[in-house]
């Protein structure tokens, strides 16, 4: 079994009654911790709003629904703040004590700061692979938008996890097949990657394929490229970009194919890629992007064809149609 946490930063609250060494950290949501809130909206002459010096905002932290909240789950400290017409303050705004004498202050007292809301993650999103005494941590890219998840940290336990009303099944075990006391607890975080700098490989599958019947023709895989940069509405001078890696020929006009689509680098081709119809200049369109975007365009071929068929013509057939993608 695995859970999979989302992580906050809890910061000091107030520079000068914390220690030196109390820093910044990441915490599960599901801690417990400080609340104080901050507007950009013009709060004088509300009770318990202050405004401190080279600070652009209010603060406040006493009389939020209540007196001081010191122990608070990170989404109920932001429906707090909520509830006031403002917001967590952000870790600038603790550090610059932008929240001093808003009220409530403890020493060594962490509390929460805003961060931008991310789509929580469950356990069924990830996909685990074990490699002997290694386990990797991977994101379906055919279901969830990488763009979400770059740089995010999340904490993972590994082991019994047993619920109120489900005992657990799994466990971890040792060389010798012995379970592990303990569950295994540790923090990984997503690669931070440039999205720009980096490639999409992907499989296709299709129907309706007329010039096949060799693997490494040229004109097969031309056909198959054409049928990938008409759908994606690219310009005769951006196909550079998308690539046909090993066609496996499947028969009946059918087909899967491995297609590559380039980084948004400048390559050989001494252009970025452009979408059909843009006249400004050239903008770069990251390759995973445009793997959603064929995603859609499938899907919408598909539609089309079901209502196509519905509506008993004769063309819903015509040409070549993608089946699926596959990561």
């Amino acid at each position: 079994d695995v859970t999979v946490h989302s992580l906050r930063k809890a910061v000091c609250g107030q520079s000068t009654k914390c220690f030196k060494y109390l820093e910044p950290q990441q915490v599960s949501t599901t801690s417990r911790h400080g609340v104080r809130c901050c507007s950009d909206e013009d709060k004088s002459g509300m009770d318990g709003w202050v405004k401190n010096e080279d600070c652009s905002v209010w603060a406040k932290s006493r009389g939020l629904q209540g007196d001081c909240h010191k122990q608070e789950f990170y989404d109920d400290a932001k429906d707090i703040c909520k509830s006031n017409e403002a917001r967590l303050c952000t870790e600038e705004e603790l550090e610059n004590d932008c929240a001093r004498e808003s009220g409530c202050y403890e020493k060594n007292e962490l509390v929460w700061s805003y961060s931008p809301d991310v789509i929580g993650l469950d356990k069924d999103d990830v996909i685990i692979a074990c490699d002997g005494r290694k386990v990797g941590f991977q994101i379906d890219l055919t279901e969830h938008n990488v763009e979400d998840w770059i740089g995010r940290s999340f904490k993972v336990e590994m082991g019994k996890i047993s619920t109120t009303n489900t005992e657990s099944k799994s466990n971890i075990f040792d060389l010798n097949g012995n379970a592990i006391a303990n569950n295994v607890k540790f923090e990984k975080t997503f690669a931070n990657i440039d999205l720009n700098q980096a490639s999409t490989s992907f499989t296709v599958r299709l129907n309706g394929v007329k010039n096949c019947s060799d693997d490494d023709s040229k004109v097969c895989r031309n056909e198959v490229k054409n049928k990938i940069t008409s759908l994606l509405v690219l310009s005769s001078n951006d196909h550079g970009r998308v690539e046909v890696e090993s066609v496996t020929i499947m028969g009946g006009g059918d087909l899967e194919a491995k297609i590559k689509i380039l980084a948004t680098e400048k390559s050989t081709y001494g252009r970025m890629l452009r979408q059909h119809g843009e006249t400004t200049n050239d903008q770069s369109v990251h390759s995973l992007s445009l793997f959603r975007e064929l995603q859609s365009a499938v899907e919408a071929e598909k539609r089309e064809d079901r209502m196509l068929f519905g509506a008993d013509t004769e063309s819903s057939n015509l040409g070549i149609s993608i089946a699926g993608i596959s990561n």
